[in-house]
C-alpha cells in the first residue's frame, strides 16, 4: 500500500500534473469510443 499512498501524495502535491494525466486519459478514451461508435453505426447500417 505504501507505493499507492506515495503516488497519491505526489499527485495531491501537484494538481496540474493530475489534470494533465486525466486529460490524456480522457483523450485516449474519446478516440477509442469514437472508433467503437463508428463500428456500431456501420454494423447497424446507420451510416
Amino acid at each position: 500500500m505504501r507505493p499507492i499512498r506515495e503516488r497519491r501524495a505526489e499527485l495531491e502535491a501537484n494538481p496540474k500534473a493530475l489534470e494533465g494525466i486525466l486529460a490524456d486519459g480522457a483523450e485516449r478514451a474519446r478516440i477509442i469510443a469514437q472508433d467503437t461508435m463508428r463500428l456500431v453505426r456501420k454494423n447497424m447500417k446507420l451510416i
